[in-house]
């Protein structure tokens, strides 16, 4: 805490009388020595003892205006937010012009949560003092907690302007670029005040974090080690070691720093969740389970670890348990979760609803899941329900055969009276489970002319078997990047010779084929662009032309196996739950065939058992 000592001021000099001129130096000098004791305590920690002393100073006949902010900040500290208010208030009307006296009467103010009053002591602070860093820090603070974070930034960079020293407003900025989407500026802030900060654990934990954003993965280890180094109790440092442990496969280690942080901190339920995701990597599905139980027993509002746990019910083939917990995987921050807060019509349950009621089905997630569970609306049409799919043009695309009636999100937001359910609750309210079917395959049709068509642009010979490779998902996100595979690895794939290569490979991964040195295996089909690629039927429709389709375990698969089409599907070791933990065949599409990744293989041991098969298969 900073102390401000009292200033005489040069009325109390005004007295021609000598002995009351030395009176008030004695009575100075007394209290300028209690509010040193004072400092003191509140430097041991004796905050009672510190209190008494500025209650003291405060009930005495000469105004002490440092004791009321002092205790001010003391009930802060300890939570007596009415009596700190009620301090700072009187201290507001002995001294109106105080700057100070605002600044941390909006301190308390954010305290309590009503960050708009704090705002108008924050400015009334800086209306009496422009060059007042913290009260400029403080405001800052107030856009950050609302969420205005362009504000916030604004503010945070005039305190650094201020008073270049100031730690805590560089570290705040730092954070505030990074969660606005900017971790390049970000960094540049955090180095700026590497002197300033060096000693601080939660400075090298936001470096940390920043450059797990910029996927830098080794100085975010790196950062994340010397935060847990300055401070060895900081539970956060070793969680987040973790994560990025677990992302770059180091599972033992990641373990590790999940057993320290919770050793700190037992009630630390994200560490629990996370330790969860890591067991559930290493299979240990019991211990894995048991751990998301505990985050959920500490936190009962953590949706996203009961989210977690219904995913690995899922993995494990229980939808009984897991289809009821995946309802928790809306995300609001999300467009499309946002969206579902916007819809006015009553939320289909599985309840009984007549015929003449629309039931309109909203699609979410990503455009595999969209596919694999479109299955749900075409056996909703055909019990005879009066459903409409709500989706953008793109998808429409995609599904005009199956005679559905489309409706977009605008149009949707127009209407009333019905019903409404998103996509993936479908096998929840249907009851679909492992045991039974996967319903209606093939369910993605696509026009036979257009498939003759196509077929013809680029056959080589009329005889000539056609595989569809796709080898990599979205290379920006970390489950893509786990069941991604370098086009290289299929070099060891001995195709026969009555094959040709089409690739089906979207996206940045398409540039390893400049590379390739099979390359001449490879049909080329000119008029194919990324354009015609983005039309997701004609893309449904050249997959469709192929005898056979090998893929990483993608938005691919799903085109494919909806399609009918073969599929053999390269699936990592951490499975998406939809695949489950065994098995060489999938519930959910007849065609499809799985090849196993083992916990300690390599992907070319896969291929070469998928090679094996496919002699056999080309006859």
């Amino acid at each position: 805490m900073d102390i401000t000592f009292l200033k005489i001021g040069l009325s109390l000099f005004k007295s021609k009388d000598i002995f009351s001129i030395i009176f008030t130096r004695c009575v100075l000098t007394m209290k300028h020595r209690q509010m040193q004791l004072a400092a003191l305590l509140v430097k041991q920690g004796n905050l009672c003892e510190a209190s008494k002393i500025y209650l003291d100073l405060i009930n005495s006949e000469q105004v002490v205006v440092d004791a009321y902010l002092n205790l001010a900040a003391i009930y802060g500290m300890t939570n007596k937010l009415s009596l700190a208010l009620d301090l700072l208030e009187k201290l507001i009307i002995i001294d109106p012009d105080m700057p100070e006296a605002h600044n941390n009467l909006g301190n308390i103010y954010l305290i309590k949560g009503n960050t708009e009053q704090a705002r108008i002591c924050f400015l009334q602070a800086i209306s009496i003092k422009e060059d007042y860093p913290h009260a400029h820090y403080n405001l800052g603070r107030s856009f950050q907690i609302e969420g205005s974070l362009v504000d916030a930034i604004k503010y945070y960079r005039r305190s650094c302007q201020l008073d270049p020293s100031y730690g805590e407003a560089f570290l705040n900025l730092g954070i505030v670029l990074r969660e606005n989407g900017d971790p390049r500026e970000a960094l540049l802030v955090f180095h700026a005040a590497s002197t300033l900060l060096s000693s601080n654990p939660e400075y090298f934990y936001q470096i940390g974090r920043t450059y797990s954003d910029l996927n830098k993965s080794t100085d975010a280890i790196e950062s994340f080690k010397l935060a847990v180094k300055h401070d060895p109790s900081f539970s956060k440092g070793y969680n987040n070691l973790g994560i990025i442990l677990r992302e770059t496969n180091q599972f033992k280690e990641a373990l590790t720093n999940y057993n320290h942080a919770l050793a700190i901190d037992p009630m630390y339920s994200l560490a629990w969740n996370n330790k969860a995701n890591l067991l559930k990597d290493l299979g240990e599905y019991s211990a894995s389970i048991q751990c998301y139980q505990k985050a959920i027993e500490i936190n009962p509002d953590y949706d996203e670890a009961r989210k977690n746990l219904g995913i690995l019910y899922l993995l494990l083939g229980d939808f009984k348990q897991g289809l009821p917990l995946y309802e928790y995987r809306y995300d609001f921050e999300s467009d499309s979760d946002q969206f579902f807060s916007q819809i006015s019509g009553l939320r289909w349950q599985g309840q009984p609803i007549s015929n003449n009621k629309k039931l309109i089905v909203v699609a979410e997630q990503g455009l595999g899941d969209i596919i694999q569970f479109y299955r749900y609306v075409i056996a909703l049409k055909r019990m005879g329900r009066n459903v409409l799919f709500c989706a953008n043009d793109r998808i429409q695309i995609l599904f005009k055969q199956s005679g559905i009636p489309f409706i977009s999100n605008s149009d949707l937001l127009l209407l009333d009276d019905y019903f409404w359910c998103p996509l993936a609750s479908l096998p929840l309210h249907l009851t679909i489970s492992p045991l039974g079917h996967a319903t209606h395959d093939p369910y993605l049709r696509i026009n036979t002319n257009d498939v003759i068509s196509w077929r013809g642009s680029f056959s080589k010979k009329s005889k000539e078997m056609i595989i569809g490779i796709n080898w990599s998902g979205n290379i920006e996100g970390h489950q893509d990047r786990s069941r991604s595979i370098h086009l290289s690895q299929y070099e060891s794939l001995n195709f026969p010779e009555n094959c040709s290569l089409l690739s089906l490979q979207t996206g940045h991964a398409t540039k390893q084929l400049e590379d390739c040195d099979f390359i001449d295996r490879f049909i080329n089909i000119p008029e194919i662009s990324s354009e015609t690629y983005s039309d997701l039927y004609i893309y449904a429709s050249i997959i469709s032309c192929c005898d056979l389709v090998v893929t990483s375990a993608t938005t691919v698969a799903h085109f494919a196996g909806a399609l009918g089409v073969p599929v053999w599907v390269l699936v990592s070791s951490r499975p998406d739950w939809r695949w489950g933990i065994s098995g060489d065949t999938s519930f959910w599409y007849p065609s499809m065939r799985l090849f196993r990744k083992g916990n300690n293989e390599d992907w070319s041991v896969v291929i070469k058992r998928l090679s094996n098969q496919l002699y056999d298969f080309c006859g």
